[in-house]
């Protein structure tokens, strides 16, 4: 009796193993054949997503796949992670890059593909995807598209929205540089504390605090000369990944 308890003891534990273990597989299951939408205010939506086109996405509630089919305005999503794990990020498109409304021209008078309108209450273009021009460099960070001038900034949002990898990482290192390049700037006040100790050295009779002073100053002259030779590179390595990110944009014209 002794032996027969001990084994449904055991054919139980079997069981009850395997059971949770089929458990444990469908909640991966139903975890993963799902999308995940995440919106710039933070929110998310458990969903699956049916269609995505250059406005909005259109999905369905995970929760009530039989109800009606949602759509957002895409400049509203972040980024979406699908359910094989791929995340797909979206750029957003600043107010001034609105869409042109589409209207119904003859063919003689119907615009080219390429024509950008001028925002008349702030003065600057109405960008529309696929619909603009090659980008000219004017110098001193000013960008010129068709008969339009953009900045720096201006221009980095245009390319993004080519939603192309290579373009998006040479935009993202050309970032990078300039955001770290200030660090040139420390220079100056490297120099001058330098300076300073070397000035104390010279009026120093004692030879121990003489050294001192000579090898703090020789160390701060060290650093400031490494702070403005960094920032120099910086400086050269964004105007390169700036001028291939733009290369790249403007091949596909």
């Amino acid at each position: 009796m002794e032996i027969q308890n001990k084994k449904l003891k055991s054919a139980t534990a079997t069981i009850l193993k395997i059971v949770i273990e089929f458990l444990f597989i469908a909640w991966n299951l139903n975890v993963i054949a799902q999308d995940t939408i995440n919106f710039r205010n933070g929110n998310k939506v458990v969903a699956v997503v049916k269609e995505i086109s250059d406005e909005s996405i259109k999905y369905k509630n995970y929760e009530n796949l039989d109800g009606p089919d949602y759509v957002s305005d895409k400049n509203d999503i972040a980024f979406i992670t699908y359910k094989n794990g791929m995340k797909e990020v979206f750029a957003e498109v600043k107010p001034w890059f609105q869409k042109k409304k589409e209207k119904e021209n003859t063919p003689e008078d119907k615009p080219s593909s390429t024509e950008i309108k001028n925002n008349s209450s702030e003065n600057k273009p109405s960008l529309v995807k696929d619909s603009y021009g090659k980008i000219e460099n004017r110098g001193a960070n000013r960008y010129k598209v068709n008969s339009n001038y953009l900045n720096y900034k201006e221009t980095f949002q245009l390319m993004q929205l080519k939603e192309n990898e290579q373009i998006n990482m040479h935009i993202k290192k050309a970032k990078i540089a300039k955001a770290v390049k200030p660090i040139g700037f420390a220079a100056i006040p490297a120099a001058v504390i330098g300076s300073v100790f070397f000035m104390s050295s010279g009026f120093d009779t004692d030879a121990t605090s003489k050294r001192y002073n000579e090898t703090t100053g020789t160390a701060c002259m060290v650093f400031g000369a490494a702070c403005l030779t960094t920032s120099i590179v910086l400086g050269v390595k964004q105007k390169d990944h700036t001028k291939e990110a733009i290369r790249l944009y403007n091949e596909s014209y």
